[in-house]
């Protein structure tokens, strides 16, 4: 159990990482996959990954830096885990709703993970950020689940 101190700049240092992961999970996939549709799909995720990227950058690139230290990173990559986050990705030759499915999944998954730290900040300011960071994921989700109302989810 972590009994450390939850920080907002931990949580933006994993949204970065889970950012960046995402966003060469999603080009390499663009890579691989056959289908047209697939491969568009693919790197159109792989860019919002990278808008993610870019948000996350802006909000810390006036911070001081805060190193995470080992107990931190196995809490969150803990619980990233428990959420099924980048767990079992598809496949090369997956479907591009296959592609759509896990997608919309990984976004929804990102908003909770977001919005269960957020109530760890008392002040306003700080959940301003969270709630950016939330909003930013579902207007994803939004895009995914409108491209693809035929996905079940």
């Amino acid at each position: 159990m972590f009994n450390g101190r939850v920080h907002l700049r931990h949580i933006f240092e994993v949204g970065l990482m889970i950012g960046k992961q995402g966003e060469a999970f999603y080009n390499a996939l663009a890579e691989k996959v056959l289908d047209p549709a697939a491969k568009a799909l693919s790197r159109n995720l792989a860019r919002l990954e990278r808008r993610h990227v870019q948000l996350i950058e802006a909000i810390l690139s006036g911070w001081k830096s805060l190193s995470l230290n080992k107990e931190s990173m196995d809490f969150y990559g803990q619980e990233l885990k428990r959420r099924g986050i980048f767990k079992d990705p598809p496949l090369a030759d997956a479907t591009e709703e296959d592609i759509a499915e896990y997608a919309i999944h990984q976004e929804r998954e990102m908003v909770d993970f977001y919005r269960a730290f957020e109530n760890a900040f008392s002040d306003s300011w700080r959940r301003m950020y969270i709630q950016q960071l939330v909003t930013e994921e579902r207007g994803c989700m939004r895009d995914l689940v409108a491209a693809y109302p035929q996905v079940s989810m």
